[in-house]
């Protein structure tokens, strides 16, 4: 369709909707990546939200505001792609009549195809680079271990899956670094693309399939993927459904003075090595500060209450303590949690315990001795907690491993 010198109407119609559409999605991109830029990419995305804002107050009685909570598929998310949707068919229908003599774009979807091969490269060097590292689905918390499937969301789940298995999670990072790295160059191009929609597809059917809030931008990923498929095409048609022979598009230099061509190629390698370089050591000092590599706290395990009769001070309301990484949780005997900001003072042998959701602390000193924990009061000494701690490791979860050999199935 892009090779020929004049297009019909349809695919005229068709590239300026897809042109102004994925434009105004992908932005604040290259902007928010280039130093002294990225305050220019700022005021793009405070205008959309400005945008989308007054278009919510326009037609909706309450207000849609943008809540960044990690989620993507907001309702001010799923309001946004309306608004650029209609903004772009308003903005192609306007460019359809001021340029309808045109013959073709060709050129301009040339350096379309280039903006969007380089956005989605780096969208999965992101995510790629982060499973390498172990670090989007670190580990399994301690909490993950004692609750029972029936406490889990469908997204839960779906991450203590993926939190299970370094090695899975490593090769679903490296097969999107590869497809990262293939759509960098035009003779790899094609397998790129094919290779990044395989690997967006798996993720998208699994945000939907497990309620993963990542549903609009993963979706976006695949499309953008298969958009840049457009160009091969028939190609692609004929080699892999009509089983005939064809030839490869030739790849011509972008400018026609060499020195500009060799001068732009520098500058991608360039631009490349620095930004592998900085994402690989990102993600190393990710994994070293609070993943995999993150030290543990002094306390850490699961533990349970001894219920010690003859001890009048015990507090009954705790039945299970769980110091994790970052968190404790206090479980009663209704299985009912309690979550608290964690401070281990190892010199005085003391732990501070703040409420996340109230001004509620406590204070405790403690002593370990033979997986026997005991906590006293620091404002009242005469209370006293103790506690058993609980070997996690020989759970069958972490306990069983990997086999080659496999006489019957472990499947419990």
């Amino acid at each position: 369709m892009m090779q020929k010198l004049h297009w019909n109407l349809t695919e005229k119609i068709l590239f300026r909707f897809s042109f102004i559409y994925f434009l105004l999605y992908c932005l604040p991109f290259p902007l928010n990546r280039i130093p002294l830029l990225n305050k220019l990419g700022n005021v793009y995305v405070h205008f959309k939200e400005e945008f989308v804002s007054l278009f919510s107050n326009l037609f909706f009685s309450r207000e849609i505001t943008n809540v960044l909570n990690g989620s993507g598929d907001t309702s001010f998310d799923y309001l946004s792609v309306f608004v650029l949707l209609g903004v772009s068919v308003i903005i192609a229908i306007l460019w359809s009549i001021m340029d309808r003599k045109r013959p073709s774009y060709n050129t301009l979807f040339t350096w379309q195809h280039v903006y969007l091969r380089f956005y989605l490269a780096l969208v999965l060097f992101g995510y790629g680079i982060t499973k390498l590292f172990i670090n989007q689905f670190s580990e399994l918390s301690l909490l993950d271990l004692i609750k029972t499937y029936g406490e889990s969301t469908p997204m839960g789940l779906a991450w203590n899956f993926m939190e299970y298995s370094d090695s899975y999670t490593f090769f679903s990072g490296l097969m999107e670094t590869i497809a990262g790295l293939l759509l960098c160059f035009r003779k790899t191009t094609k397998l790129g693309a094919i290779c990044s929609f395989g690997v967006m597809l798996n993720v998208f059917m699994m945000n939907m399939s497990f309620d993963i809030p990542v549903k609009l931008y993963s979706g976006h990923l695949m499309i953008i993927s298969l958009y840049l498929l457009i160009p091969y095409s028939k190609q692609l048609l004929q080699f892999f459904i009509l089983n005939k022979p064809t030839t490869a598009p030739a790849i011509l230099p972008y400018f026609k003075k060499k020195w500009v061509n060799i001068t732009t190629i520098s500058f991608k390698f360039l631009a490349l090595i620095i930004i592998l370089y900085s994402t690989f050591d990102s993600g190393s000092y990710s994994r070293k500060t609070y993943g995999k590599d993150a030290p543990k706290p002094v306390l850490y395990g699961i533990y349970d209450l001894i219920n010690d009769t003859e001890d009048s001070t015990q507090d009954h309301s705790w039945n299970k303590l769980v110091i994790d990484k970052y968190y404790t949780i206090v479980i009663d005997p209704e299985n009912k949690k309690k979550n608290y900001r964690t401070t281990i003072d190892t010199t005085d042998h003391a732990i501070y315990l703040k409420d996340y959701y109230s001004t509620d602390s406590l204070q405790f000193r403690y002593t370990i001795k033979d997986s026997i924990l005991q906590f006293t009061g620091i404002d009242n000494d005469s209370l006293r907690l103790r506690f058993r701690q609980f070997d996690h490791n020989s759970m069958p979860l972490l306990k069983t491993g990997f086999n080659w050999i496999n006489e019957y199935p472990n499947n419990r």
